[in-house]
């Protein structure tokens, strides 16, 4: 799937600059882009989109860590291709 191959590449993105540079202006970056995206492919409203926009202003691993931890989630939840809560 192209969404869950993108989230990886930001997952992945996101660890590089954790082990390489922890250069703040690289993590608000890739934060700010990583909700972006997420906001596109699952709306502004999604719980992923609202935990991530939480996150976008912190500073440091603690919020790094926790954006991936978001994006991996997200992944997981579209590669099972769950049907939304209110559907039947």
């Amino acid at each position: 799937m192209h969404a869950e191959h993108t989230i990886n590449n930001f997952m992945e993105l996101g660890w590089h600059i954790l082990d390489t540079s922890r250069d703040e202006a690289a993590f608000a970056q890739w934060k700010t882009r990583a909700l972006d995206y997420l906001t596109t492919l699952l709306g502004p409203d999604h719980v992923y989109c609202v935990r991530l926009r939480r996150i976008v202003g912190e500073t440091g691993t603690r919020g790094l860590l926790a954006g991936i931890g978001i994006l991996a989630a997200a992944g997981q939840e579209l590669t099972k291709n769950v049907p939304n809560r209110g559907s039947k």
